[in-house]
């Protein structure tokens, strides 16, 4: 093969290769938008099940509260009746 035809046969190739590197070059970026994308989607959808949570576990809390103050209660109400029917 004559030298001009392999210049020509490399520039091509080189051509090639650069158009190859460009599109892979594009991919990633569109790639990196998407993974931003993804992650900002993830940590909303974190802040939104951490609020939940949290106030899952303030009703706990004051379910709890309620429960204890209504078995204060119950004994409070059971000693005066107690003591009531001591008399």
């Amino acid at each position: 093969m004559p030298c001009w035809k392999k210049t020509g046969a490399l520039a091509r190739r080189s051509d090639a290769c650069r158009a190859e590197i460009e599109a892979i070059r594009k991919a990633k970026t569109d790639s990196t938008g998407k993974i931003a994308e993804k992650e900002a989607a993830i940590r909303q959808a974190t802040e939104q099940r951490l609020g939940r949570q949290q106030a899952e576990t303030e009703a706990l809390a004051r379910a709890r509260t309620a429960a204890d103050s209504r078995e204060e209660m119950s004994r409070e109400m059971a000693r005066l009746a107690e003591r009531k029917s001591c008399r």
